[in-house]
């Protein structure tokens, strides 16, 4: 069992696990009914929020009898498809329990598991949005996750496999919408059973987890705290003072998603960071040091 990561600050002060889990329901273990096919709105208060028909199991019930990865529910979604399948899309959405904190870091994460159709995939994500998004077809939803499988990295366990990343919240997402926010041309695939005639690959869902992390940020002071050049290009140097020396950086874009990691070789007072090719704008830079986290707001162009 592999477990694919997000390139991760690893900046997020401790464990997640003591924190409340924001998600609903979030082993699909309480069910109104149980389902027969494709009736995921029976695991209140999840819905499928396009015309895709993303299905619901229950080892307690006669048929979609199927143990979750902890308890006896577990959903699935289908992620790709190719012939009559092509572009073909399931997605699972809920309200979470409350709403994201506007600069809060948060982390998240889900279990998949690939069940034995054709194909094996990569692309797998979670999106966090103010108001509930939808299609009123089975395509492909037209937004970019805040955390998704590394690209490249195939889904083809047979067992359950993790997907854990973090981000900062703009504040007020309250919609949490899980399965493939890309099309084929973006999308790794390959064959994981050739015996198989069903074009798709499809997998399970359970254990979902969204907490607040990165709590009690302490500010290290401007005084002794600089990042230069600003706006800066190609090259960003961070310089601390009063002894105090750097661990690790990482940026984030303005949505809150971890775009560059930088592991610090040994704690050093200046240290200098690539930023090549980075689009130009603002970006939330996160420094882990020997007096705690703090972040700073930062401008390339």
């Amino acid at each position: 069992m592999k477990k694919h990561l997000l390139l991760s600050s690893l900046l997020l002060a401790g464990p997640c696990s003591w924190a409340q889990n924001l998600v609903p329901n979030p082993s699909f273990d309480i069910q109104t009914e149980c389902p027969e096919a494709s009736e995921i709105q029976f695991a209140v208060p999840w819905y499928a929020p396009t015309n895709g028909t993303p299905d619901l199991f229950q080892s307690g019930c006669p048929t979609q009898n199927v143990p979750g990865r902890t308890g006896p529910g577990s959903s699935g979604v289908y992620v790709h498809g190719e012939g009559l399948f092509a572009n073909y899309r399931e997605y699972i959405q809920a309200p979470l329990t409350a709403p994201l904190v506007a600069g809060q870091g948060y982390c998240v994460s889900l279990w998949v598991r690939k069940t034995n159709f054709r194909y094996a995939t990569d692309r797998f994500g979670v999106l966090f949005t103010t108001t509930a998004v939808g299609l009123s077809n089975t395509g492909v939803l037209p937004y970019t996750p805040q955390v998704e499988n590394t690209p490249g990295n195939v889904l083809e366990d047979t067992g359950w496999e993790e997907i854990s990343g973090e981000f900062f919240a703009q504040g007020g997402e309250q919609y949490i919408t899980v399965g493939s926010f890309s099309g084929p041309e973006n999308t790794t695939v390959v064959v994981a059973n050739e015996s198989s005639t069903s074009n798709v690959a499809f997998y399970r869902i359970d254990d979902i987890s969204v907490t607040a992390c990165a709590v009690g940020i302490s500010e290290i002071g401007a005084a002794s705290f600089e990042v230069f050049p600003q706006p800066a290009r190609d090259r960003l140097t961070v310089r601390l003072g009063d002894g105090n020396s750097l661990h690790h950086a990482a940026l984030y874009d303005g949505r809150g998603s971890l775009v560059r990691s930088y592991p610090v070789n040994g704690p050093s007072a200046l240290v200098d960071l690539d930023v090549s090719g980075m689009p130009d704008g603002l970006y939330h830079m996160v420094l882990r040091t020997d007096k705690g986290i703090t972040t700073r707001t930062i401008i390339l162009g």
